[in-house]
């Protein structure tokens, strides 16, 4: 606030130079200024201040305080600052960005937050996984003199180093993945012997005989056709105990892991389909699973043990529900190396799907908020659906289904343009289409039309008061000098004469028809019959409804969204508003007078 007043001229109605006459004009400026951006109920408690600086100082007070209030603070802020930690999970930026507040919150109170605390303080609360950049940083860097913003980026650099090494993570999650087995490095014994590789006996160039746990007695690449030395053994003793807890996810049986299950694997049934939050894109190595495919589109995929596959296309993937509804997904790769199918969650969400996951199960939601999918999580903690792929039938077998395939290409184009487009070649490659007997359920759908309404009722009232139209009206802007804001029009349908009543609010309806009825019925000596509204909630209302069924008033409703029904008053509205403000504009008189015209109009028509 201070700086847009400075920049249009009017700071110095706030903080006058010693001797200066404040300027009235700007110091009205400003006040106007403040009022602005303060929200309504504090208005209220500075709009008797009659000058900027009266204004500004009552702020003051009130948001930063007295001398003794600004202590109080600035000893809550420092009390806060000293027990600022940063969490595990917490991102430097996050963490950084909370420390940088403060510098905001210390300004506020008149006191200044140097960079050499917050570097101190950055430091010395970082979690342990920052310890040794934190110590090379206090021991070859002058932490004193160092910026915030330096500071924040060697540890920003350092965190994403170690996401970078977090990240490449292997397994089975990745081996699910494709069919090069041989791609990646795999490291452990040889189907003969021990060691990283065949090689010659007695060999002193490196490499280690045994498995990762231990190493054997000699140093060699391993004896191709040896046994296991003695260290071998107690590590795989060891191995054997540790893995009598394991469970293996292909035979449930426990004392080895999956990828070393010696029973015979089952075969994943084609129509699996993996949900997948660590893919980047739709994936899969069916060729026949595409609705669409380009296979122009080329490139590669990275997996998180290093090996790659080939992208051999891009396209479009159609699944159809148990209810005929139809799927689509866009942009996925055909990648043959691939032995499942993968949709990526990520690029869903990108497409507008909404992804839960709650408890076991996992939940997709199109943007309507309908469930598309649930799925439960299994045993391997994968996300696995089976899902059917619908087979687009074949457009393109006869001279009909062109017709069709035409209609829908040029935006459901009525049949007698389309055979006259071709047979006289005005399009290029089209055939000539003849009109097929079946009609477009689209078309019929999309094109009708709301039938027209009759211009005359099919029944008028014979009497008065046999047949009232009414209708309320508003809210009307500005309110009336007494007030109003409605009007409530009652006309009669057999004379066509009206009745105007204003109102300040809708529930005033009720009454103000109990005082219209007792009125009419004693002038007439008639008795109102049959009322017509629209279903506004002033005439649903229950004290409505059980007021016209006491007096034996007929209720005659609208149906929902369609004013036509209750025409005449509908029109009758509009002719009344239209001739109020002519009078009112052409005579130069404030619109708030607007319900003294309405009072006279009944006597007009």
């Amino acid at each position: 606030m201070e700086a847009i007043m400075d920049a249009q001229g009017l700071w110095e109605s706030i903080e006058p130079q010693a001797g200066v006459a404040v300027d009235e004009k700007k110091s009205k400026t400003a006040r106007a200024f403040i009022f602005q951006a303060i929200p309504e109920e504090m208005l209220l408690q500075v709009a008797k201040k009659k000058t900027a600086k009266e204004v500004w100082e009552s702020l003051k007070t009130r948001f930063v305080g007295a001398e003794r209030v600004q202590k109080a603070r600035l000893h809550t802020l420092k009390s806060e600052f000293e027990s600022m930690r940063m969490k595990d999970g917490e991102s430097i930026d996050d963490y950084a960005g909370k420390l940088s507040g403060m510098i905001s919150k210390y300004n506020s109170v008149g006191a200044v937050l140097g960079d050499e605390e917050l570097v101190r303080k950055l430091l010395d609360t970082v979690t342990d996984k920052y310890i040794q950049l934190v110590a090379s940083m206090e021991q070859y860097s002058d932490v004193e003199k160092m910026p915030f913003e330096e500071a924040i980026g060697r540890l920003k650099a350092y965190e994403d180093r170690l996401k970078l090494r977090q990240g490449s993570s292997t397994g089975e999650r990745s081996l699910l993945f494709t069919k090069a087995e041989g791609v990646s490095n795999n490291r452990g014994f040889n189907k003969h012997g021990s060691g990283r590789g065949h090689g010659h006996t007695g060999g002193d160039r490196g490499g280690r005989s045994g498995s990762r746990g231990g190493r054997g007695s000699s140093r060699g690449r391993g004896d191709r056709h040896g046994g296991r030395t003695h260290h071998e053994g107690n590590t795989f003793h060891r191995k054997s105990q540790y893995k009598s807890h394991v469970k293996c996810f292909e035979c449930n049986q426990y004392g080895h892991y999956a990828s070393e299950c010696k029973a015979e694997k089952k075969s994943e049934p084609e129509n699996i389909w993996y949900l997948d939050s660590g893919a980047s894109n739709h994936m899969t190595g069916r060729k026949d699973a595409f609705a669409e495919l380009n296979e122009g589109v080329t490139g590669q995929v990275r997996f998180g043990d290093g090996s790659k596959v080939d992208i051999r296309g891009k396209g479009t993937l159609l699944f159809q529900y148990k209810t005929r509804e139809q799927l689509v997904i866009y942009d996925a790769y055909y990648i043959p190396a691939l032995t499942s199918n993968i949709l990526s969650l990520g690029q869903m969400t990108e497409e507008a799907y909404v992804i839960w996951l709650h408890e076991e199960y996992l939940r997709v939601y199109d943007e309507q908020k309908r469930l598309l999918m649930k799925v439960r999580r299994s045993t391997n903690r994968l996300y696995k659906i089976e899902l059917t792929l619908a087979r687009p039938s074949c457009l393109a077998t006869s001279l009909v289904d062109e017709a069709w395939i035409w209609h829908a290409r040029l935006g459901h184009a009525n049949f007698q343009i389309l055979e006259a487009m071709g047979s006289k070649d005005l399009v290029t490659g089209m055939p000539r289409i003849k009109h097929p007997k079946k009609i477009c359920e689209g078309c019929l759908v999309a094109k009708q039309t709301r039938k027209s309404f009759p211009d005359k009722a099919p029944w008028r009232a014979s009497k008065p008061l046999e047949l009232l139209h009414a209708d309320l009206c508003g809210p009307i802007t500005p309110q009336s000098m007494g007030g109003n804001q409605y009007f409530f029009l009652i006309v009669d349908d057999f004379c066509r004469y009206m009745w105007v009543y204003l109102l300040r609010s809708k529930d005033e309806a009720l009454a103000k028809f109990k005082i219209f009825k007792a009125q009419v019925e004693k002038e007439s000596r008639y008795k109102v019959k049959t009322l017509r509204t629209d279903r506004g909630g002033e005439f649903m209302s229950n004290e409505f409804i059980d007021y016209c069924q006491q007096e034996g008033i007929k209720r005659q409703t609208t149906a929902p969204y369609t004013p036509q029904q209750n025409g005449v008053v509908e029109r009758r509205n509009r002719t009344v508003m239209g001739m109020t403000w002519s009078l009112l504009k052409s005579m130069n008189v404030p619109e708030r007078h607007y319900g003294a015209r309405l009072f006279g109009t009944p006597s007009t028509f």
